[in-house]
This record gives structure tokens, sequence and C-alpha cells, in this order.
């Protein structure tokens, strides 16, 4: 970072992006509802820093971006949580607290609140400037960096869930004086189960084929030290590779349906990254899926949300060093969809036929490149249509156009520009024509 004090502007330019406060009732469907909208659900936040003046924050290069803006969202997600700004030296000191205990620094928890009880002048600017510069150090060592390869992985993401939920409760506990040390050991503890429920759902899918992989112990091993996990944790999943649990008692432990989306999307890399997709793998995360309460199509909607976040982003897949992985589970995410349009071509066709407009796009797209704007109609409607048909539900869910060539493909009409299908005839060229022509 440029400054040792960057967290100050951070906190001044969160102040003024903070929302409304949270609700005195239902705290917990509130917070879920701000992580949502803020892109933690599907692990692309939206910019936290949008409106800042400060160039230090607004022109952060990339390796410092993530950073500064997952920090943005937790600190105005702790500010409305606490009841939204009281004024900046209170702001400053009770957000620096919630950050201390965050971090696992009781210590500056003490100093961070003596600091939001002592008078606004230069002693106190001091001490703000010290202690912004001792947390910001602690996030920097904390944060994965840019190029780190877990960056961007649905593990870093549920982190990143994780912890900006962890803070939003803490920052409520400590709303209003000091938080009882049982409550913020209960938020720890709840933290703690979601980041380990992860790492055991990964051994037990490399446990289940019966041959643990280098590669999948390497990947396990980036999963522990990722998630900051101490010596006593490490030797718990450990033991986890001899005794592995169920899918059913992961399941068991992962009740949020984000933290589920996470795991699953997880586990399908996981099942790639040793350049094999054993059935014993698949039934696992099957097993998993059905006793969490999702169904088959359920599974392939998180499969296909887990492939579209990484079409969004291929940046993410080059640095992950995934690419491999990622197109082992596009290439059989496709197999299966495939299978289920050529099952439901007659339906799909006939569902087509009665939507006028679809019908007249398509017969366009035989004849003329269509329009971005009519590329847009097409997908709309092929979505809608897809939604009247149960096998092919899951080319609605956010994500599934991006499998809309697939429906295409099998539909009984030629849907290439009319002058890429006349190059592509044989014996057609310029001025020329393709035998039989007349």
């Amino acid at each position: 970072m440029r400054s040792r004090v960057w967290l100050i502007p951070l906190i001044d330019a969160a102040r003024g992006a903070a929302g409304p406060p949270a609700p005195a009732g239902g705290f917990e469907g509130w917070l879920d509802g701000q992580l949502e909208a803020r892109g933690y659900g599907l692990g692309l936040l939206a910019d936290g820093l949008a409106g800042s003046d400060d160039p230090a924050l607004a022109d952060a290069p990339f390796a410092e971006y993530g950073l500064l803006n997952h920090t943005a969202h937790r600190l105005q997600l702790g500010l409305a949580a606490r009841g939204g700004p009281r004024g900046p030296v209170v702001d400053h000191g009770g957000l620096f607290e919630a950050l201390a205990h965050a971090l696992g620094w009781p210590k500056g928890a003490e100093r961070a609140r003596a600091l939001a009880a002592g008078p606004d002048d230069r002693g106190f600017v001091k001490a703000s400037n010290g202690l912004a510069a001792a947390l910001g150090g602690r996030l920097v060592a904390e944060a994965l960096p840019a190029d780190h390869p877990l960056y961007g992985h649905p593990f870093h993401q549920l982190l990143r869930w994780v912890e900006a939920r962890r803070f939003a409760r803490i920052a409520r506990a400590l709303a209003d004086g000091p938080a009882e040390p049982a409550a913020l050991h209960r938020i720890d503890g709840l933290a703690a189960t979601t980041r380990h429920q992860a790492i055991s759902a990964a051994i037990a899918l490399a446990v289940a084929d019966g041959v643990i992989d280098p590669p999948e112990r390497a990947m396990i091993a980036a999963l522990m030290k990722a998630a900051r996990l101490d010596a006593a944790e490490v030797a718990m999943h450990r033991a986890e590779f001899d005794d592995p649990p169920t899918p059913e008692a992961v399941a068991a432990r992962l009740a949020d349906p984000t933290a589920r989306r996470f795991v699953l999307q997880l586990l399908f890399l996981a099942a790639h990254v040793n350049g094999r997709y054993h059935a014993r793998e698949r039934a696992f995360i099957e097993r998993l899926a059905a006793a969490s309460g999702a169904d088959a199509a359920a599974l392939d909607a998180y499969e296909a949300a887990a492939v579209a976040a990484y079409a969004r982003r291929p940046d993410l897949v080059e640095q992950l060093s995934l690419g491999k992985a990622v197109s082992r589970l596009r290439r059989d995410l496709a197999g299966r969809l495939e299978r289920a349009v050529r099952l439901n071509s007659r339906r799909l066709w006939s569902e087509i036929q009665e939507t006028g407009e679809l019908m007249q796009l398509l017969a366009a797209a035989a004849h003329r490149p269509l329009t971005p704007e009519e590329e847009a109609a097409v997908k709309a409607q092929l979505v809608d249509v897809c939604k009247a048909i149960p096998a092919l539900a899951l080319f609605a869910v956010p994500g599934g156009s991006l499998l809309l060539p697939l429906i295409i493909r099998h539909l009984p009409i030629d849907l290439r520009p009319s002058n890429f299908t006349d190059e592509a005839r044989p014996g057609a060229g310029e001025g020329g024509a393709a035998p039989g022509d007349t």
C-alpha cells in the first residue's frame, strides 16, 4: 500500500457509503441481503470504492484493489450493523475495535476502545494513525495476494464471504459496549465451522475414489494454509484422510445455501484437479447435494454457475493455473447437457415454433448476422422456452445463457449467416456457384 494509514481514508469513504442502518430486528436476514447485494453470494464483489475521491483508493492497482474493495465492504457493513455513522471519533474507534477482534488481536481492541472514548486532539490523531498502520499491516499480511494460486478460487470466495459476515456480526455485538466473550467466541465458532466443513468436504472427495494423488494433497494443503489453520486444526484435518466425513455429515454442518454453493463449486474443481473425474467422486457430490436438499437439476445449476463465473473471469483461470480443470469441468457439463438437448429436441422445436418473434429471429439469423439487440432477444426468449421443459430448465439459471450454443446446434435450422454457409459449401467461390445451383 502507498500509505501505512490507508485504513483511515477507507473508513472516511465508508462513512459516506454505509447505506441505511441495520434494523433492530431480523439482523441475520438483513445481513444475508446485504452480502448478496454486494456480490459476496456469487464471489464477484461490486465496486465498494465507487465514488471515492481519494486518489490513493480510486487509482489503486489490481494487486491492492482486491483487499481495498473487500475491506471497504466490511467497513460499510460494520457501520450499518452498528446503527449507522455516529461521528468520526466513535466510528474510527468502533471499526478499529471490530477489526482488531476479527484479526485476533485483543490488545488492539483495547486500544481502539480507549481511542473511541478519547478527545479529538493531536494525541488522538497520533494514536489513530498508529492503530490504523498496525491493523492495516495485519490485514495485508492475512490477505491472499492477487498472484496467489487460490486467488478468486471458490474457496477464496468462501473465505471472503465468511470474513464479511463475521465482521458485521462482531460490529453488531460491539455496538453498545464491550461484548460478552461468549458472544464473540460463538461468532468465531460459526466462521470456523464453515471453513472446516469446506476443507473436510475436499478431503472426503479426494478419498472417495480410493487414491489420493499428489495434486489432491497439494490442493488440500493450499486450502488449509489459505484458511490460516493452526497446528491442532491441521492435525484434525489430516486425521480425516483415514476417517473422512460422509457427505451427509458435511451437509448437516452446511446449513447456509451460500456456503453450500461455494463448497459444491469447490468440489467440482477439486474433482478435476488430478486430470480425471471418477464415478465415485461424482457420486459423493450427488450425495452431498441430495443431503443438502438439492436435486439433480440444482446440482447441474451449481456446476453451470461455476463454469459461467470462470467464463466471465478468464484472467482468474490463468492466474489460478486452473485452465485444464475448468476445461474438463466445462466439457463434462456440456456433454451431459448436450444429451439432454438431443433427447428433448422435438419438444424444444415445438415450443420455439409457437413463439412468433423468436422464430422470426432464428430465421433471420440463417441469412444475416443478428444485431446485438436481436442476439439478446434470442437468448432471453430461448431461456423462457427452456423454462417450460424441466430437463432444460438449467439454461434458465444465472449464467445458463452461456450454454445456449448447445441448444442452437441441435435445432433443425442452419443459423449460420448465409455468406458463411456459401463459403463453406464445396465448389462455392467468388463469382461461382456450388454444384447443383441453377
